[in-house]
């Protein structure tokens, strides 16, 4: 096999578009740290620290939508604007693991999951 380059590239531009989830201090999702929510970025402002423990808006939905009692995944999704299941649950998750909300699974058919704030939360 063989091969010619007609042309001499003098320079190729590559542009990449890489979308990265934030929490709480600007970690990213994927190094989230359980239990180090306020330790990572204490703060005196009430808003800074308010914002340092809630971390970004789908998270921030998620706490207001619980604010009026408990919920299941698809209600909050719905409440939400359909966004992603991922993105829900991983938000979802960060919180229960940080303590701002409870999971409760119900033994029934279909799988039946509620969450709630806690004092935290």
């Amino acid at each position: 096999m063989e091969v010619s380059i007609l042309k001499k590239v003098t320079s190729v531009k590559v542009e990449m578009k890489i979308k990265v989830w934030y929490t709480s201090c600007m970690r990213k999702m994927s190094q989230h740290v359980p239990g180090q929510e306020a330790d990572a970025c204490s703060t005196h402002v009430p808003m800074q620290r308010a914002m340092s423990l809630i971390g970004d808006v789908w998270t921030l939905m998620i706490v207001y939508n619980l604010l009026g009692g408990s919920r299941r995944f698809g209600e909050l999704r719905e409440a939400m604007g359909n966004v992603s299941p991922k993105t829900v649950s991983q938000r979802l998750k960060m919180l229960e693991e940080d303590g701002f909300v409870d999971r409760h699974a119900f033994a029934v058919i279909p799988p039946r999951v509620e969450y709630q704030l806690t004092e935290k939360g």
